[in-house]
């Protein structure tokens, strides 16, 4: 449920030549958003009939922070940095269908991360936020056709951590890690679609196990970190390369289709249809690092060493994996598990067994007995396959 707070709006001048400006805050659940905009412009001047007129103006300040007590303390901040033109109009492809046409000039804006989130290593000293530009080219967009471009730069991994949720923020990682990343895309009659997001400095620091069972923290030494996407005709590749030297490497590529939209639907008159195509393939080599507890569930961790060989197959409504994972000295423990051993009660018993366990000793020998392959791990070839 949303709710409004402190809105307040103001609008003065002419139709011709007006001033508007607002502010306010939206609250969702726990999260709040600040939102600011000022702006000047009006009806550009002509014969035509209000309903067919030209309207354009002048973007001067847009900002929105957001806070939530789940991603930690301080605000997440988009702001414009100088002006962005914008112009409406109205145009009519023939007698019966009236269309519009909207414009926006060249502009830029900060990602500004809270203090400290740039660098969460213990001897990180610095609490300055960090920030990242956001720089586009001039937007077409009518029904049927979209053309922009754009690029960011000097990204942080905060951000990164802040679009994949409290379970890549609870991975383990620390470190100073940047990246920059470009879009250009054309969508109407022809497709031309091209946009990737890569490493451009910095490097992370992971939690690894050792072969003593303990756990230390190391470099993960980056040398590639990528994920693209590009278009040829109607065809779409999405690749994947990771490639480092203590943090794992994996390499992955799926392509699929897109189609033309009924008129009024999609974007930039295509879509993703649910019987598109899928083919492609992952290859990767993880090593005993914590950080693949994102690949577990909610409330999981997943430690040991991975490989997989998988091929993706099927449709986008039913996709089809078929491949080998290869699993070495694996363990997945869920946080009530360990809850109940220190309880006293062994995961993987019967209920009464689980009542009559009465210390956390004999709850840990009842576990051993429970699970000894955990234990006794050894590298194991697993093929899974949804048909």
């Amino acid at each position: 449920m949303l709710k409004l707070r402190a809105l307040q709006a103001t609008l003065s001048g002419r139709l011709s030549q007006a001033q508007f400006s607002t502010q306010g805050r939206i609250e969702a659940g726990s999260r709040r958003y600040a939102v600011q905009l000022a702006a000047e412009g009006g009806r550009v001047a002509g014969p035509a009939a209000l309903s067919d007129s030209a309207w354009q103006g002048l973007l001067k300040q847009f900002s929105v922070a957001v806070e939530d007590p789940a991603l930690g303390p301080g605000a997440w901040r988009l702001t414009t940095r100088g002006t962005v033109p914008l112009k409406w109009t109205p145009t009519r492809a023939d007698t019966a269908v009236a269309s519009v046409v909207f414009e926006s000039g060249a502009g830029e804006a900060l990602l500004i991360a809270p203090p400290g989130m740039a660098s969460t290593t213990a001897a990180a000293t610095s609490r300055a936020p960090s920030q990242a530009l956001l720089a586009w080219q001039p937007v077409r967009w009518r029904p049927g056709e979209l053309v922009t471009a754009g690029k960011i730069t000097a990204l942080p991994m905060a951000w990164i951590e802040l679009l994949a949720g409290p379970q890549m923020a609870g991975a383990g990682l620390s470190g100073k890690l940047l990246f920059d990343g470009q879009s250009d895309a054309t969508l109407g009659d022809t497709l031309r679609l091209n946009a990737s997001l890569a490493r451009s400095s910095g490097d992370i620091t992971i939690q690894a196990d050792t072969a003593q069972g303990t756990t230390a923290r190391v470099a993960a030494g980056i040398r590639q970190a990528r994920v693209s996407l590009a278009s040829d005709g109607e065809a779409l590749t999405l690749a994947l390369r990771w490639d480092s030297e203590r943090a794992g490497t994996a390499d992955g590529q799926l392509k699929t289709r897109l189609a033309r939209a009924a008129e009024g639907s999609g974007v930039g008159g295509w879509m993703w249809p649910l019987d598109a195509p899928l083919n492609g393939q992952l290859r990767a080599q993880l090593p005993r690092i914590g950080v693949w507890s994102v690949l577990a569930p909610p409330g999981w961790r997943l430690r040991g060493a991975l490989a997989t060989d998988l091929t993706i197959g099927g449709t986008r409504s039913a996709p089809q994996l078929a491949g080998e994972l290869l699993a070495n000295d694996l363990a997945l423990l869920s946080s009530m598990a360990l809850n109940l051993v220190m309880a006293g009660c062994a995961p993987g018993l019967m209920a009464h067994a689980c009542a009559s366990t009465s210390s956390p000793g004999r709850a840990q020998e009842a576990l051993a007995r429970a699970a000894p392959s955990r234990r006794r791990a050894k590298p194991a070839g697993l093929t899974a396959g949804r048909r």
